[in-house]
């Protein structure tokens, strides 16, 4: 899911004519997230409660079915759609590009963690404690330390081309991020009410 505003972001600036968004160091910034993630955070994830009174997957299904690649679809198209208006606000308000860049890279950072919270669990990323997986816990500080040494600290300001948010900005990417985890939430609800009807 992560992907695609990672492919929307890097795509839309050059249909409409807009300076570039996301660079090379904003990719790999992210990747730093991503990797980790599916390598530590979600291998050491509990099991949940009900996990064996669930039916057995049928051994002829998929790894990557139908159901799940729309899934990760909606929560990043989602995510997308978030972002591109997070942009355009801040630009609509007169904030330079720059600003706009920091916004929305704050915003896809967090909602990059929401995300990985999110789908911890399929049963609701409400009822998973954050603190059940010391991992997650570990690498979302970790996340918040990197991004605050790329905001904070002026030559890696400048390799990332962002710029000290104001408050404006800095409030846009937070509510972006929370907005983001309702819909993940909101997907995932709707994906486990088709699968229990199907």
């Amino acid at each position: 899911a992560v992907h695609v505003p990672i492919v929307g972001l890097s795509v839309l600036p050059v249909l409409a004519g807009w300076p570039m968004l996301l660079m090379p160091v904003h990719i790999l910034f992210l990747q730093l997230i991503i990797d980790p993630a599916c390598s530590i955070v979600f291998e050491a994830e509990p099991l949940e409660p009900d996990a064996m009174r669930r039916r057995p997957r049928d051994a002829a299904s998929r790894l990557f079915d139908r159901e799940i690649l729309l899934r990760g679809l909606a929560q990043g198209g989602g995510l997308l759609v978030l972002l591109t208006m997070l942009y355009l606000q801040v630009r609509w308000r007169g904030g330079a590009h720059e600003l706009a860049r920091t916004a929305v890279f704050v915003a896809l950072v967090g909602a990059n963690v929401c995300l990985i919270h999110a789908n911890r669990s399929w049963r609701g990323a409400w009822e998973r404690p954050v603190f059940a997986n010391r991992y997650f816990v570990w690498g979302g500080l970790g996340v918040l330390l990197l991004l605050l040494l790329a905001l904070g600290v002026a030559p890696l300001r400048a390799v990332f081309g962002l710029v000290p948010p104001d408050p404006g900005a800095a409030l846009g990417g937070l509510v972006v991020a929370m907005l983001s985890l309702a819909w993940f939430e909101t997907v995932k609800r709707i994906a486990a009410r088709r699968a229990a009807r199907a």
